[in-house]
């Protein structure tokens, strides 16, 4: 049913109040016979900031599909995918992500458009994963592109996707100096969470806030925004938002007159071209 239904990414990303994660927590280990159970199984395994992230579960899925006539099994092979971005925006495997989004990516056009129609959190979602990795490899036009497509694409209903894409899409603008922009989308996204301000959909909006608050020398909100960032990054791991938030606190640490350790630690850790953008506004 989770599968069928596109929902896989309430379980990746358990969100609010909803309850279908928590339908999942006493579900015993899955028969390794059948994808959806694996599947599921994966999905709980990465929501948990605490669980293991090695996709055993996920890979035990992917030899299963693998061994099936490629037409099939669409939505089973679209949720692996997504769990597989997912997972490598966990442990920092850029060229993992980017393969998986353009999977996912072409399977969402073998899905029904009424299907779709039904589910449109899952099209915000691929857009969502796809601008991720565009900003991950430092090409911002693309990745606004992608991620103002996931904001276009967004129902009433897909409220937790949207601000997802509008924290990156804050980022984005924050890295290319668009500062303004950039608080007013990380605004809209926080203020689709503002009950819960640690919110795993919203780190990206606090880290892009905290680089508008650096430029402008506001530096205690600085350690604010931070401190939102890291509080968020702790329910959902996110390797390069953590990196970038890194690299903020590095520039705040020495704006302060101290700091080198801090930004040696983020210089090894960052793509090139996003180290320039944090260090050239």
């Amino acid at each position: 049913m989770v599968i069928d239904a596109l929902a896989i990414g309430q379980l990746i990303d358990p969100r609010g109040a909803q309850p279908l994660a928590d339908e999942f927590q006493r579900m015993p280990g899955p028969p390794g016979t059948e994808p959806e159970p694996l599947l599921v199984a994966a999905a709980m395994e990465l929501s948990s900031a605490d669980g293991d992230p090695g996709g055993t579960a996920l890979g035990a899925a992917d030899a299963i599909l693998e061994h099936r006539p490629a037409g099939e099994d669409i939505p089973a092979r679209l949720a692996a995918a997504l769990i597989r971005v997912a997972l490598s925006r966990r442990t920092g495997e850029h060229a993992a992500a980017a393969d998986a989004a353009a999977r996912a990516e072409h399977l969402l056009e073998e899905i029904p458009e009424a299907l779709l129609a039904r589910h449109p959190g899952v099209r915000v979602e691929v857009l969502s994963g796809r601008g991720a990795v565009e900003l991950w490899a430092g090409d911002f036009d693309k990745a606004a592109d992608s991620l103002k497509a996931g904001i276009a694409a967004a129902a009433p209903g897909s409220t937790y996707e949207r601000a997802g894409c509008l924290g990156n899409l804050a980022l984005v603008e924050a890295l290319r100096g668009k500062l303004t922009r950039a608080s007013e989308l990380a605004d809209e996204a926080a203020g689709d969470h503002h009950d819960q301000p640690a919110d795993p959909a919203t780190p990206a909006a606090a880290v892009a806030l905290a680089c508008v608050r650096l430029a402008r020398g506001d530096l205690r909100e600085v350690r604010a925004q931070l401190k939102l960032a890291e509080a968020a990054l702790r329910l959902r791991p996110d390797r390069l938002t953590g990196v970038l938030a890194c690299a903020v606190a590095a520039r705040r640490a020495l704006a302060e007159g101290h700091g080198k350790i801090e930004t040696i630690r983020a210089a090894k850790t960052m793509p090139r071209r996003l180290l320039a953008s944090t260090t050239t506004q």
